[in-house]
């Protein structure tokens, strides 16, 4: 209940809130790009333009260390958190020891890798590898082990971002204008959602950030023409357009429970959305100097991260319980008053 009298009457001017972060890490020289946040652990990876990985936990830098000859672009962790990926402007894909930072395997690519995934199951160990198509190679040796088309990636479209399920039974990926949804053990296309010139069917531009609800329902994505939209997977409808960004949409995040989405971009907010109800919850102004290239939300789900152009990686509290709290404390009359405008 009090969840959506706070939203009654949203618009961002009721919804905009300054946001403190618990801590400010400044260890980059240069823009960090990438971000990889633990599932179970309070763990986070970043790189970017210098080159390096570096490991935090929410109050101090555990570890860095050069680990490409050129921009580092892509990271991801596995479920685990014993491995780790990394793809640079290099063309090559390392699969390190977390804990040691110690390369296990390479590989190198023709062309730029945007996105990366780990598959690890009782019967497969695999990293999935997003360009021009898709490439599951093993852990084990860097064979391919498959290749995944859909329809966009069949016209040579990138791969930009990819997520796999709670289950690991899907994997989303988004390309452009449309997002892709696939079997992982027939590496068939389940569902394509499609992008169009009309805004009202789909996104209209490439999607860069994408992500799959805890219990695989509903899948968003954020994408260059502003927006971010929440799709049901069995079929691909698309549910909700969430408007308010004023630049591309590069992450998307879901809350551990799945009630919320946060999303960053290049206007340097960082929104909490409903995604039952389609609407904003709260806009953060995180005062990063540049644009927010990732972002992620932590296992407990009280904390999340950001990365920024302006080479900072902030920790901050989950603006939605910020938002709860401060409209607990409002006075009972100022509460009615919100709770009676007109929803937008």
């Amino acid at each position: 209940k009090k969840l959506r009298r706070m939203m009654e009457g949203g618009g961002d001017a009721g919804a905009q809130m300054q946001l403190q972060p618990r801590s400010v890490f400044r260890e980059h020289s240069r823009s960090v790009l990438a971000c990889a946040v633990s599932t179970n652990s309070d763990l986070f990876v970043t790189a970017g333009w210098d080159r390096r990985i570096h490991i935090y936990n929410q109050d101090r830098l555990l570890h860095t260390k050069p680990a490409h000859d050129n921009v580092i672009e892509v990271l991801a962790l596995s479920t685990d958190d014993t491995l780790l990926a990394s793809a640079a402007q290099d063309k090559v894909v390392i699969v390190w020891a977390m804990q040691t930072l110690t390369p296990l395997l390479t590989l190198h690519k023709p062309s730029y890798v945007f996105s990366l995934c780990f598959l690890i199951t009782p019967t497969v160990r695999g990293l999935y590898v997003g360009n021009k198509c898709i490439h599951l190679h093993s852990l084990d040796n860097g064979e391919l082990l498959q290749e995944c088309r859909g329809e966009q990636e069949g016209r040579g479209q990138f791969t930009w971002c990819m997520a796999l399920s709670t289950s690991t039974r899907l994997l989303l990926c988004g390309a452009a204008h449309g997002l892709i949804v696939f079997d992982t053990h027939t590496h068939a296309a389940k569902v394509e959602m499609k992008g169009s010139t009309d805004p009202a069917l789909g996104h209209t531009a490439s999607v860069y950030g994408c992500a799959l609800s805890p219990d695989e329902r509903l899948a968003v994505s954020g994408s260059k023409d502003c927006t971010v939209r929440v799709w049901r997977v069995h079929d691909g409808t698309l549910l909700h357009t969430l408007r308010g960004h004023t630049g591309d949409v590069f992450s998307t995040a879901f809350s551990v429970g799945g009630r919320w989405l946060f999303s960053v971009a290049c206007d340097r907010d960082l929104r909490a959305w409903d995604v039952e109800q389609g609407c904003v919850v709260c806009v953060a102004r995180t005062h990063h100097g540049g644009t927010i290239r990732s972002c992620g939300v932590m296992h407990d789900g009280r904390t999340l991260v950001t990365v920024s152009d302006d080479s900072q990686v902030r920790v901050w509290p989950n603006p939605v319980l910020k938002q709860l709290q401060v409209h607990a404390l409002r006075p009972p009359s100022v509460r009615h008053s919100i709770a009676t405008r007109r929803t937008v």
